[in-house]
């Protein structure tokens, strides 16, 4: 009797070891990046230069298609500074060049040899 007691506790020993030991290896998950825009407590899986709006009593993220045009905007006016820059080196160019040749860059014409 005073075996099978023993047999007994240490079944139950070894059984609630496995279960922990199975507990801890499956409680030990990687941590999820909760990274992302956080606004009153709640955070939202979205780009961090995207604008978090309220609408009615609701905050949510600004729509997708006013988030585009933000940043269509930025990239359409720094196209236009681009623009800008190559016409007055084109027009640079075209002094320089007048001023060493003497002729207007426009009215040159390449010979064919």
């Amino acid at each position: 009797m005073h075996r099978s007691l023993k047999r007994i506790s240490l079944g139950i020993f070894l059984f609630i070891l496995f279960c922990h030991c199975a507990f801890l290896v499956f409680a030990a998950e990687e941590e999820k990046d909760y990274s992302g825009v956080t606004s009153h407590g709640v955070i939202y899986n979205i780009a961090e230069d995207r604008k978090i709006a309220k609408v009615g009593a609701v905050s949510q993220p600004e729509g997708l298609d006013i988030y585009l045009k933000r940043h269509m905007d930025e990239l359409s006016a720094q196209i236009k500074t681009l623009e800008s820059k190559m016409e007055s080196m084109q027009k640079d160019i075209q002094e320089i060049h007048e001023s060493v040749l003497g002729e207007n860059i426009e009215n040159t014409q390449v010979s064919k040899k």
